[in-house]
């Protein structure tokens, strides 16, 4: 178990936070340094099957790093954008032509809860209209977590809504897009991947 603390109590990830976010502090390079350290050191240290924790600032941290590990838990912190280094397997290139392989997967295991009210379930953001989170944690959109872990399972892990979802989601959308005509306030629906649920229910 490493617990490595961040210059002045923070860490430097996408919207978050303090001292090393202002002063752009490499923050990923210090973690690939900790673990190219440790596996020099420790022949039963393998940097391939390495695992993170990180609350709330250091939430932030292991999705931004996720590449660097086997599987990561964010705890009341997380970023609204995954790193195209985990969703992908490598490039092929055959006669000039290019392309993405499908990454084999990674785990994540996120912990938010619904009234955190630091770092707000329904993302961080600049928007005037939805409410703020706290030590000036701003996204360009407000992405929920609820979403980040739907287009995980989807863009990293490979996994589909199931059919009856797709025409759900469908008819959500008709519904809302009514509501909006009518000024209503548009409410977000969370959805769990088809793949989860078969997961979870055996």
């Amino acid at each position: 178990l490493v617990l490595p603390e961040g210059i002045h109590n923070s860490f430097n990830a996408p919207s978050c936070c303090g001292y090393a976010l202002d002063r752009g502090l490499d923050d990923v390079g210090f973690l690939k340094h900790v673990q190219s350290m440790l596996s020099e050191e420790y022949e039963f240290v393998n940097a391939d099957f390495s695992y993170a924790v990180g609350w709330s600032n250091g939430g932030f941290l292991v999705m931004h790093a996720a590449s660097l590990f086997k599987s990561i838990a964010p705890i009341s912190g997380y970023t609204p954008n995954i790193d195209p280094a985990v969703k992908k397997g490598g490039t092929f290139c055959v006669d000039g032509i290019c392309v993405d392989a499908p990454g084999e997967g990674m785990g994540l295991f996120v912990n938010h809860g619904v009234d955190d009210t630091f770092v707000r379930p329904t993302g961080c953001c600049a928007d005037p209209n939805m409410p703020k989170c706290c030590c000036n944690i701003e996204g360009e959109t407000c992405v929920p977590v609820m979403d980040v872990v739907r287009n995980w399972a989807v863009e990293v892990n490979g996994c589909e809504l199931a059919e009856e979802e797709e025409e759900q989601e469908e008819r959500e959308e008709d519904q809302n897009e009514n509501e909006n005509e009518n000024g209503n306030v548009q409410k977000q629906k969370w959805r769990q991947p088809a793949c989860s649920r078969r997961a979870n229910s055996g």
